[in-house]
């Protein structure tokens, strides 16, 4: 996993066909909120509510930051939530983009990714408190209203090239993260950590590499069973890439089912690539849902095919390629709604790709040729939003995958995707955060 390759840095779905929509997603959110990275505990990467889209999109408001935003924004009440790379975390006034208070959590100066490691991933709300993570190996836990701090916890040691690239997981009375490893430098070995909600203290951690050697980095987002308590995680490859430990590496290129409460582990599907020298780890994050009548868990591989799973047992159900080119990769995690998955291809900055996947059987129901796609789709409604890596954001049908529009964005977009609240579509690109308003 960890190191991005190409020099590139690294809910429900209301519609008229919402019989499959209860099925798809657990929401933790309303037709107004966006509360973590990939809308719900699911990473459905879908929302619900709004106006429907016809085609057109008119800005209301841009914030600029003092560096890069790759956040996915999060949105709760009368605010607008993001990380800088310069390591703050921010709030915006939703109406008007006013900066309503800034925490500094700081950041590691190492700029291999092309800036310094501060909050680049999303946050995530629960109540009046919102959790952020910084690339310094800091975790935070801060007042969703003044921005004041709960707690501040050191989970990792960047002397040891630990990075923090995946957004944090609420899950009850627990804060899942995981810890990652820049420019896959063969330094040390990821994990999955569970810091308490309340206070910040760790309460376990996982380390995926079942073999001598590094690497294994986690830079997934969990996805999370919130009724069973299990949580679903993707690891990266065994380092150093060239010449990793010999044998099957168990434990990289994986996904692994964990035990919320324990950290233990109940499954765990692969190594996908044993003996990986080619980078072909699982990046993006894992998506939960439910087709064929059954609990499925997907993510996309660097490897550019898409896996299914039974989420109880791990079982391979289907695997679909996806990309069209040998070096086409999936980095941005998928969308999912109407028992169709939303998968971004890259290939190159300027080459890539998004089909639509059945998700019952992997079959393609639909490709579109765009830029290279770094970041996660968001589903609304019937249209499918992507941003392309050199900064457009293009809107599909999600039947046809005919154009509905494409928009030239403030900036590059290499980070989390857009995310939608009410009749609000919030993206991140360069060092810009905007708010469109949705007709």
């Amino acid at each position: 996993m960890a190191g991005q390759r190409q020099g590139v840095m690294g809910g429900r779905v209301r519609s008229g066909l919402a019989v499959m929509t209860a099925a798809l997603c657990l929401c933790l959110a309303g037709n107004t909120d966006w509360l973590s990275y990939r809308h719900d505990h699911n990473n459905s990467g879908a929302a619900s509510g709004g106006p429907t889209f016809s085609g057109k999109l008119t800005l209301v408001w841009r914030y600029r930051a003092d560096s890069r935003i790759t956040s996915a924004p999060v949105v709760h009440g009368d605010l607008v939530y993001a990380g800088t790379w310069n390591g703050d975390a921010i709030a915006l006034d939703r109406t008007t983009g006013r900066l309503r208070w800034r925490a500094h959590l700081g950041a590691n100066p190492d700029e291999a990714y092309g800036g310094p490691r501060g909050v680049i991933a999303s946050l995530a709300l629960d109540g009046d408190v919102v959790y952020a993570a910084s690339g310094n190996c800091t975790v935070a836990a801060l007042s969703a209203t003044t921005g004041s701090s709960v707690w501040h916890t050191r989970i990792c040691d960047i002397k040891r090239s630990d990075d923090v690239y995946a957004s944090p997981v609420i899950a009850g009375n627990v804060v899942l993260i995981g810890v990652n490893i820049m420019e896959d430098r063969p330094t040390d070995q990821g994990r999955e950590i569970a810091l308490d909600a309340a206070s910040g203290k760790v309460r376990w951690r996982y380390w995926p590499a079942k073999y001598q050697g590094t690497g294994s980095g986690v830079s997934a987002t969990a996805a999370l069973d919130d009724h069973s308590r299990v949580a679903f995680v993707g690891t990266g490859n065994p380092t150093p890439v060239t010449n990793p430990p010999p044998g099957d590496d168990p434990g990289s290129d994986s996904i692994i089912a964990l035990d919320v409460a324990t950290g233990k582990p109940l499954w765990t599907f692969g190594p996908s690539h044993p003996h990986d020298t080619q980078d072909e780890d699982f990046f993006a994050s894992p998506n939960r849902f439910q087709s064929g009548g059954g609990w499925r868990i997907g993510e996309g591989s660097k490897d550019g095919s898409y896996y299914v799973l039974e989420a109880a047992t791990g079982k391979k159900l289907w695997t679909t390629p996806v990309g069209s080119q040998a070096s086409s990769m999936i980095i941005g995690t998928a969308a999912i709604g109407e028992d169709t998955i939303f998968v971004p291809v890259f290939t190159t900055p300027t080459s890539g790709s998004l089909s639509a996947v059945r998700a019952r059987d992997g079959r393609i129901m639909w490709s579109r040729d765009t830029g290279g796609e770094y970041e996660a789709p968001l589903l609304l409604g019937r249209t499918v939003f992507t941003a392309e890596s050199e900064g457009w954001l293009d809107a599909f049908r999600a039947g046809t995958g005919a154009s509905a529009g494409r928009w030239k964005l403030c900036g590059s977009a290499r980070g989390r995707g857009p995310s939608a609240a009410g009749d609000r579509l919030f993206v991140a690109a360069g060092d810009c955060l905007d708010a469109y308003a949705l007709h």
